[in-house]
């Protein structure tokens, strides 16, 4: 199986890509997302930093070359997901995906969970080959029974370092504001470090069909370790 450089693919933030890493291998990644405004203040509060954020773990496995599990839990609402992906190599420029996810959450204004769940399809199309990549998710949320989408792009600078961008839109009519995340990646053999700013806290890309309350841009960051092999 053909595999990105380094070892395993490019990640985003929340947009889902593609599965590259071969089977029987783990990844542990831990993410924060920084409740404070990055423009308020930024050298008292540490660029945001001081009003604490929405964090993530997750745990995933890869079950064969084309389908892996993946197990999280997010601060915000206590959610804990299951997330299983199902990828698919058309040609070395063309992948894609069907994950379905879902999750437990625990509502602070009831003290009681609910559980929810939600399905994205994805595709990822080499634009200039090893480059400049475009990463796709259509997603749907079955309680919500909303359907929306949105974008990634990824562009590689050197061996090491790329710059990505997501976006996911709302409709015209909303009163919320598009999700805009754009930021960077350091890579190792076994390491991805994503460093970005974005106008959302939240992690989950279902819950990211609503949009962002305003444009308030906000601090964030991902590591992933590859372990096995």
């Amino acid at each position: 199986m053909a595999s990105q450089n380094y070892g395993f693919e490019d990640p985003y933030p929340s947009i889902i890509t593609p599965q590259e890493v071969e089977s029987d291998l783990w990844t542990y990644s831990v993410s924060h997302r920084f409740y404070g405004a990055l423009s308020d203040d930024p050298i008292d509060t540490a660029f945001g930093m001081d009003s604490g954020a929405n964090t993530i773990w997750a745990i995933q496995y890869m079950i064969s070359d084309h389908l892996n599990v993946m197990v999280s839990r997010e601060s915000f609402e206590k959610r804990y997901q299951l997330d299983i992906k199902l990828s698919q190599h058309l040609s070395e420029s063309t992948k894609t995906l069907l994950n379905i996810e879902i999750n437990s959450s625990k509502s602070d204004s009831t003290n009681s969970r609910q559980s929810t769940a939600g399905m994205s399809f994805g595709l990822r199309q080499w634009i200039i080959h090893r480059t400049l990549d475009t990463t796709i998710n259509l997603n749907y949320a079955f309680d919500q029974q909303k359907l929306g989408f949105s974008v990634g792009n990824s562009w590689l600078i050197t061996e090491d370092l790329s710059l990505f961008s997501e976006l996911y839109p709302v409709p015209l009519n909303s009163t919320h504001q598009p999700i805009v995340t754009v930021g960077t990646i350091l890579k190792t053999f076994g390491h991805r470090f994503l460093i970005f700013t974005s106008n959302s806290t939240r992690h989950n890309r279902v819950d990211s069909l609503n949009g962002a309350p305003d444009n308030t841009m906000h601090l964030g960051f991902k590591i992933i370790r590859l372990l096995g092999g």
